[in-house]
């Protein structure tokens, strides 16, 4: 109580909103009857922050959900700083984040002065500089595994909060430990595209520009039909690398590679099946088809399928090894000579 006025506290109980009247009693028993009308507002409440991020530097535009937003003077407060609020919907206001010192801090919505208090947090976060260590040039037709290294410890989000920009495309991205950040780069033209990395749609970070070249040709594969363990020679355009092939669901290293040819090593195998390559852990393509056929046919209808060794030295005595598709045979004949099985 001062000489000229006195505070007033609304109690607890008092939860409905609208205008109630006030009226003071001296001697704590007799109310005057001059009155006043007070109008009872809701508590703002912040329900979300799109988005809950933004640069050090500030100028974030941070989208905040709620109730209770309307009012004469609307301002948002990130940790100690003020800044005035536009009012988009009942529900929504905008604010622009102002500078911060890097880290997390509490934000409050200012209604004519009531302040919410939901417990939201605004992070602000330096920008960083990202480190490519996946290889610069990259197919067209996409599908290539693009891999960051940051200079700092990214904040920690909810999994689907981070995504890679990389030329005018977005794509999700993967947050792996140890400040490494990776993405499957999308279809591309030819040309530099660059590289930066989002949270919650806000640039974080830029890393290095990737180029993208012509996808790899092929003129087919040579022999198309043979045994197991035969060479076969992959004609074409820009085919060098860190080459493999596949024989159906068999994958093995190329035996060579350069940028006109690949050589692979047929696996064991049977029938007729589909050849591809993945240059440098890019998406396999097709190459063509390659038909598996026995080394020889014998009187009894044995087709021999695989042979190890394929050689020996002259003065014979070497043990040889058949895999036959057929009933087994008791004897093999090694041009005129015939030995027992």
């Amino acid at each position: 109580v001062k000489a000229r006025g006195l505070t007033c506290e609304l109690p607890a109980s008092l939860r409905r909103e609208g205008a109630v009247t006030v009226r003071v009693a001296a001697n704590g028993v007799a109310f005057g009857e001059n009155e006043i009308t007070v109008k009872l507002v809701p508590q703002p409440e912040v329900f979300s922050l799109q988005p809950s991020v933004g640069p050090v530097g500030g100028g974030a535009r941070v989208r905040i959900l709620g109730r209770g937003l309307v009012g004469n003077n609307t301002f948002c407060k990130f940790g100690d700083i003020d800044v005035r609020a536009s009012l988009l919907s009942m529900e929504e206001l905008m604010c622009q984040a102002p500078a911060l010192d890097r880290g997390s801090h509490p934000l409050e919505v200012l209604i004519d002065g009531i302040a919410s208090d939901n417990g939201a947090r605004f992070h602000a976060v330096a920008y960083t500089s990202l480190n490519l260590v996946s290889k610069p040039h990259i197919s067209v037709r996409g599908g290539s595994r693009l891999r960051f290294t940051t200079q700092e410890p990214l904040p920690p989000a909810r999994p689907d909060a981070y995504a890679w920009r990389v030329g005018t495309r977005t794509v999700a991205a993967s947050v792996d430990p140890a400040n490494t950040v990776s993405c499957v780069a999308p279809v591309g033209i030819l040309g530099s595209a660059t590289v930066s990395l989002l949270l919650e749609g806000v640039e974080i970070g830029q890393g290095d520009a990737i180029t993208y070249v012509d996808a790899p040709v092929t003129f087919g594969l040579l022999p198309t039909s043979g045994p197991a363990r035969r060479r076969v020679v992959v004609q074409g355009q820009r085919l060098g690398g860190s080459v493999r092939c596949r024989f159906g669901a068999i994958i093995a290293d190329a035996l060579d590679s350069s940028d006109e040819r690949v050589v692979c090593g047929a696996p064991e195998n049977s029938g007729s099946v589909p050849v591809s390559l993945s240059i440098d852990g890019e998406p396999w393509f097709d190459v063509g088809l390659y038909t598996y056929e026995a080394l020889s046919r014998g009187a009894s209808g044995c087709h021999i399928v695989s042979m190890l060794p394929a050689s020996g030295p002259r003065r014979g005595g070497t043990r040889v090894v058949l895999k036959v598709d057929g009933d087994l045979p008791s004897r093999c004949r090694f041009g005129s000579k015939v030995v027992y099985a």
